[in-house]
């Protein structure tokens, strides 16, 4: 057999999609999501009712192992065990979510953040460091939990003024903030990994509600201490979602907020 090559053999129940998709993420060096060193801020895990066989596929690996813990915990992982996998009593899940309101073990193909671990595995040009439509949380974007109030994830109408659906099919999600202070505080979302020096097109829809509300996107270079306002809007083009597409060079790693 030729060097650095083997061979692979699975069961004939293994041979659905979403097994022979798991094997390839293990066989191509990916961990199961679940056995992230990080997890226990995002799931927890109730070995008790876990069978006994299959209780080392629960612990978590080190997290000097690999090096794609700088990606979002990931949910939808095509290697994310469901919330009653190998479990004693099958009424009792074995892996809880502590995010509210995300559901996992259904997905049946890789997931957008799949695809990125292999391409930092591999050392893969990345081309969309930051793409969310917000279906699954916030994807690879953090709510600065800084900030004078937070993001909301919605899915259906907010006020009388404000979007009555997303942009898309009028059936997908979106970010919602309202400062109920009327303060005039400042609400932000901030990539949750460094992108990559080079030029790029930042493309987004947003409505505004307020008079005095406004939109701004800047670039972050938090390893220089540096920042710049790329766009502000602070208006709709009428009372409906609007674009805004534009391109953005950097030659640092930074973030976008």
């Amino acid at each position: 057999m030729p060097r650095n090559r083997g061979t692979v053999t699975l069961a004939r129940e293994c041979l659905e999609r979403k097994t022979l998709l798991y094997y390839m993420m293990r066989i191509l060096g990916v961990y199961d999501e679940h056995t992230r060193s990080d997890r226990d801020s995002y799931i927890a895990v109730d070995y008790s009712n876990i069978i006994d066989t299959y209780k080392p596929r629960f612990d978590k690996i080190p997290g000097n192992v690999g090096d794609t813990e700088t990606l979002p915990y990931d949910f939808q992982s095509v290697t994310h065990y469901g919330p009653y996998a190998h479990a004693k009593n099958a009424r009792v899940p074995t892996i809880a979510s502590l995010v509210p309101g995300v559901a996992f073990g259904g997905q049946g193909g890789l997931s957008s953040l799949d695809a990125e671990r292999l391409q930092i595995l591999y050392r893969c040009r990345i081309g969309h460091p930051v793409d969310c439509d917000f279906e699954r949380a916030l994807c690879n974007l953090g709510d600065d939990w800084q900030d004078d109030f937070h993001w909301d994830r919605k899915d259906g109408p907010v006020s009388n003024t404000g979007p009555q659906a997303d942009h898309s099919n009028g059936q997908g999600y979106f970010l919602y903030a309202n400062d109920t202070s009327g303060s005039g505080g400042m609400a932000r979302l901030i990539s949750a990994r460094e992108i990559p020096p080079g030029q790029y097109c930042v493309e987004l829809y947003y409505y505004l509600i307020g008079s005095s509300d406004s939109l701004s996107i800047i670039w972050d270079d938090y390893l220089n201490h540096a920042n710049k306002t790329l766009r502000t809007v602070t208006t709709n083009n009428g009372p409906s979602w609007s674009h805004l597409k534009f391109g953005a060079v950097s030659q640092t790693q930074w973030r976008v907020r």
